[in-house]
């Protein structure tokens, strides 16, 4: 991993996500429902990484970005970015048994990653009786895991465009 280029285009995601994807989200009976343009570059991440080491640290700088914009009331700074982290590599372990060009695949990857994180991001909520009902939290947890689906297969074809530079050839190059 060529982790400038890899820490610059984070950014260049987050930035993204605190802009322009503010006008995506939708408010719905249950809450906001909107895009998580790092949960795509994570599901890139994890699934051309050379290492499950790779993947993880990318994973911790994702969640480390998204943890430094969040402003409202949150969980401890830190759990976002070992919840992303230990997704990424645990996608990074389970990537063999999937094709990694394939849309679906990136589909069904970020679901998971998205219920994964955010599911155990609801749970630490429900715990401190922050939240209304947990059953409102499950619904925009699952609306949002399903628009992060359906974002990431074109997140993931824009990064492969520059993944020559961000990923060794050997790595990204290799088919399944």
């Amino acid at each position: 991993m060529r982790w400038l280029l890899f820490i610059l285009i984070s950014l260049a995601g987050i930035i993204f996500q605190n802009t322009v994807c503010q006008l995506l989200w939708f408010r719905t009976s249950v809450g906001w429902i909107g895009p998580d343009i790092l949960v795509g570059i994570a599901i890139f991440s994890a699934l051309f990484s050379r290492s499950g080491t790779d993947a993880a640290i990318c994973g911790w700088i994702l969640g480390f970005l998204l943890d430094l914009t969040i402003t409202a009331p949150a969980p401890p700074a830190g759990l976002l970015p070992l919840l992303y982290a230990g997704a990424t590599a645990g996608i990074f372990q389970i990537r063999n048994a999937f094709f990694k060009e394939k849309i679906l695949t990136q589909m069904i990857l970020a679901f998971l990653l998205c219920i994964a994180v955010y599911g155990l991001w609801l749970s630490w909520d429900v715990a401190i009786n922050r939240m209304i009902t947990p059953l409102d939290g499950a619904l925009q947890l699952i609306g949002v895991a399903l628009y992060c689906a359906i974002i990431t297969p074109i997140i993931c074809a824009v990064l492969k465009r520059f993944g020559k530079f961000l990923i060794p050839a050997d790595v990204l190059l290799k088919r399944q």
